[in-house]
């Protein structure tokens, strides 16, 4: 699995994470990533911003995957950001990754017509560093932030069922 970040002046960070060993509150055998497999990376994702963002207060916008709201992610990224928010509930239309890279940057790894983990892994590399540019980016920032000034016109919920 990838953990992605972008922001309107392009991307940010492509991070392949692993969890084998991760265990749940319950402890049982982690399904996906967690919490503690998700706050140490926090660190370097705020690095990787300032080095792209430059100066000055750094907001963090995520969706709402169940690692993103653990308590020790929560207080990682209050500590390296400045401003941290939650989209709304059933809105990928509201996040960047959602609403523009993933399906663009799947449309293009297609086209290498990867069969094996090692191959969809390279081109996933590769589509994130040839594919996914700063006009993209920009664009797909645009539209989002169109989504939002829709969406702040509703009474809430999902804006697609709202308005």
């Amino acid at each position: 699995m990838y953990m992605a970040v972008v922001c309107e002046k392009g991307p940010i960070l492509l991070q392949e994470m692993t969890w084998e060993g991760g265990l749940t509150v319950s402890g049982k055998p982690a399904k996906g990533v967690t919490g503690p497999v998700l706050a140490p990376f926090i660190k370097k994702i705020a690095a990787a911003a300032r080095k792209v963002m430059g100066p000055g207060p750094i907001g963090c916008w995520l969706d709402n995957a169940k690692a993103h709201h653990a308590a020790c992610v929560v207080a990682e990224l209050e500590k390296h950001f400045n401003r941290v928010l939650f989209q709304p509930p059933s809105s990928p239309d509201m996040n960047m990754l959602d609403a523009g890279v993933f399906p663009h940057m799947g449309r293009l790894v297609q086209g290498f017509g990867c069969v094996t983990k090692p191959e969809i892994r390279a081109a996933v590399k590769k589509v994130w560093k040839n594919g996914v540019t700063t006009g993209h980016c920009g664009r797909v920032a645009a539209r989002v932030r169109r989504n939002m000034t829709k969406y702040k016109g509703c009474k809430g919920g999902n804006w697609f069922e709202e308005c």
